[in-house]
């Protein structure tokens, strides 16, 4: 809380997201995983894929997030709901890449024959 409070007025992209994600979780450690993961903005018509054990958060706007049919959800944080820990370290993907490596664009229907 001591940081959110420091930080409060300042403006930059990554202080703007901790203030969003503090603001609406206090006091949650999840805050600071805005410092170890890409920011992507897609735009209408984008779409991405995260293969399985990826960590990831959606923040705001429409989104549509297709998944295989399963129970095993794991949260890391900025949740009310339950986070284990030792089984997220256990299986999570470690490998770095571009975040725009992930990204792709739609194509109209309009177009295909």
């Amino acid at each position: 809380d001591t940081l959110a409070v420091r930080i409060k007025d300042t403006t930059d992209l990554q202080i703007d997201l901790f203030n969003k994600v503090h603001g609406e979780f206090p006091g949650d450690v999840g805050c600071f995983v805005i410092y170890f993961l890409n920011h992507l903005t897609l735009q209408p018509g984008q779409s991405m894929y995260l293969g399985p054990n990826v960590p990831h958060a959606y923040l705001s706007g429409d989104c549509v997030e297709c998944m295989a049919n399963s129970d095993n959800v794991v949260r890391a944080g900025l949740t009310p709901k339950l986070i284990d820990t030792d089984t997220l370290v256990g299986m999570l993907e470690y490998r770095c890449g571009p975040a725009e490596d992930r990204k792709f664009t739609g194509k109209s229907s309009e177009n295909v024959e």
